[in-house]
This record gives structure tokens, sequence and C-alpha cells, in this order.
């Protein structure tokens, strides 16, 4: 039995390979868990830019703030650190999933404008941080 290789395309960007598993009711879970893990993960991550964006705005600062600045840290480390991929995405991908995306802007969106979740989440969190940091800096200045 010879097993496929999951090679993304030039367009993609990436520069790697790896030999699929076998299709398997073990490979079926484990790429349903995959995309319902990453629903959770957009979730949190939507949950800390908009919370982050609401401290900016409001000015409250709080334990809960700073973990949402935490969830997002993490986020941008771990999607840089896969060279601007989604790692979660990839796996379902590999997984045998024919887009990898989450379930839930998979099914709000459709697959054609899934790509603006992550940039709309990354710009709100980044807008976020921004006013957190003017909000803080703007009572020293005076």
């Amino acid at each position: 039995m010879t097993s496929s290789v999951y090679t993304p395309d030039e367009a993609e960007g990436a520069r790697w390979s790896l030999p699929q598993p076998a299709r398997t009711p073990a490979r079926e879970f484990g790429r349903i868990f995959v995309k319902a893990f990453h629903s959770l993960a957009v979730l949190i991550f939507a949950a800390a830019a908009v919370y982050l964006s609401y401290c900016g705005i409001t000015g409250v600062r709080s334990a809960l703030m700073v973990w949402a600045l935490v969830a997002v840290g993490v986020e941008a480390l771990i999607y840089l650190g896969f060279g601007a991929k989604c790692p979660l995405t990839m796996l379902a991908r590999w997984l045998g999933d024919e887009g990898g995306h989450d379930y839930l802007f998979e099914w709000l969106l459709g697959t054609a404008r899934i790509g603006l979740v992550s940039r709309s989440l990354a710009a709100l969190a980044g807008v976020g941080v921004i006013l957190i940091i003017i909000g803080s800096v703007t009572p020293l200045l005076r």
C-alpha cells in the first residue's frame, strides 16, 4: 500500500511535505478533533482580540487583559513560527481535510472568505494593543 505525499502548492508558500497517513477511523477522528480544537482556539483568539479592543477604548486594565495579551502573543508567535501559516490548518489538511480550517468560520463564511478571519482578528487585536499602549502612555506625558 502506497501513501500519497501532501505537498502544498507554491501559492501557499509552504516548502514542506509529509507522507499522508492511511485512511482509518483513527485518522478521521483526529481530523475532526483537530478541526474542533481549531474552532475553540479561534474563539479564544477572537474573544481576546475583542476584549483587548474594549480595554483600549474604555481604559480598563485587569488581569483578564493580561491574559488576553498573553493569548494574542502566543498565537502570534505560533503563527509566525510556522511561516505565517496556521499549524492546525496544516495538520487538518495532512489528516485529509479539504480546507483545514476551523468548523465555525468555515460554516459562517465559507471557504472562499475564510482568510479574512485571521487578518481581521489580527488587525482587531493590533488596534486593541495600540490603544492600550496609547492609553497607558498618555497619562505619563501630562
